[in-house]
């Protein structure tokens, strides 16, 4: 058995169906948020007979020096009582993805591409689990929670501390080992799978001439048109605190079949936020963030003031909430001027084929082929 904790999980819970089984490895993830540098822990336990009683309790007791030579000890608990239910209702893919992360850093640390093949057998080996207690399987069917595994896991395996690429300094890939290990689970969720979004789908009002003032029309988004995008239900919405208590971004898959050449979008990274202005994208929507003078490159991202930008804003500001960090911010035009900025843009569109691995179609392809 399986159990996965998240951010701010005080209780967990032991499926107790299965508690005939010989041995069950219980993976916790705890990351303790509430100090600086934060420090994040990743536990196997195995329960080897059945548990007679109402649940399991730890205890983890933690110290640290501090630069002052002073030491500290945090003492954590943790209840563990029985529950009896959907096993798969309990599990949070992001826990089990940044749990298995720290595990693969340390085997990639040992000998170059163990990071990948742990992180393909461990996806494997939950998905055969699942595939043994269900009546009927489909990988194109699995329980809600278990739905993202995949996506996640090759994202991570395409992420900068593990993709088998040259192009990648080794200095940059333990540095990222390092920022993983020791962040705060939302900043690595991040960085594990960027968010990417359209801005010119919001449904303000945006058009407008070529100096940028605003009139009525404009840009709308029809929210009831997106049942393609399979992140609705798996990611959170970002609600926008202003005056439309129904106005959200809704995320993207990274993939280059959800981008438009006349769209205007944010791909946040964790550490760096891009703006990319694609080819077409009418001048009077990208002028109300950007002077029409600044080119592509690291910016100070200080936008006019209109209704647009001030939703943008608050949409960043969300993303960075609970971060404490303070992002780079890019500016890539797609346009006749060649840089390597866009080069980085594209290459966190994890979905499709690059940085040697597959795209998220021929990886469901080769999991098929593992589990039949």
């Amino acid at each position: 058995m399986i159990v996965f904790v998240g951010l701010g999980l005080v209780k967990m819970f032991l499926y107790k169906n299965i508690m005939d089984l010989l041995i069950k490895r219980l993976l916790i993830y705890f990351p303790f948020l509430i100090s600086y540098p934060p420090h994040t822990f990743s536990i196997d336990l195995e329960i080897v007979d059945n548990i007679v009683a109402d649940g399991i309790s730890l205890q983890i007791a933690m110290m640290r020096t501090t630069k002052k030579g002073q030491r500290m000890i945090r003492v954590i608990n943790i209840n563990i009582p029985k529950f009896k239910g959907i096993f798969y209702d309990l599990i949070d893919p992001y826990s089990i993805i940044r749990s298995l992360s720290l595990k693969s850093f340390y085997y990639e640390s040992k000998n170059k591409g163990s990071g990948l093949k742990y992180l393909y057998s461990s996806l494997i080996g939950i998905l055969k689990s699942y595939k043994k207690n269900t009546k009927s399987f489909s990988l194109l069917n699995l329980p809600n929670n278990l739905n993202l595994l995949p996506m996640l896991t090759l994202s991570l395996c395409k992420s900068i501390p593990l993709r088998p690429v040259s192009y990648t300094p080794v200095d940059y890939k333990v540095y990222y080992m390092y920022l993983m290990s020791n962040s705060y689970s939302n900043l690595i969720d991040t960085i594990i799978y960027p968010y990417l979004v359209g801005l010119h789908e919001s449904d303000i009002n945006v058009g407008g001439d070529a100096e940028g003032n605003v009139e009525n029309g404009g840009l709308n988004r029809d929210y009831n048109n997106n049942s393609g995008n399979h992140l609705e239900e798996a990611l959170d919405n970002i609600n926008l605190n202003n005056n439309n208590p129904n106005f959200v971004f809704i995320p993207k898959n990274l993939t280059r079949n959800c981008l438009e050449i006349s769209g205007l979008y944010l791909l946040d990274t964790g550490f760096t936020i891009f703006f990319f202005i694609g080819r077409d994208c009418p001048d009077h929507l990208s002028n109300l963030l950007f002077d029409p003078l600044t080119p592509s490159g690291r910016i100070i991202f200080d936008p006019p003031k209109n209704d647009f930008s001030k939703k943008v804003i608050d949409l960043i500001n969300d993303l960075r909430k609970n971060r404490f960090i303070s992002p780079f911010y890019v500016l890539i035009r797609d346009n006749s001027t060649k840089t390597h900025y866009r080069d980085i843009f594209f290459s966190y569109l994890y979905e499709d084929h690059q940085h040697n691995l597959p795209s998220i179609n021929e990886y469901y392809e080769k999991i098929k082929s593992s589990l039949s």
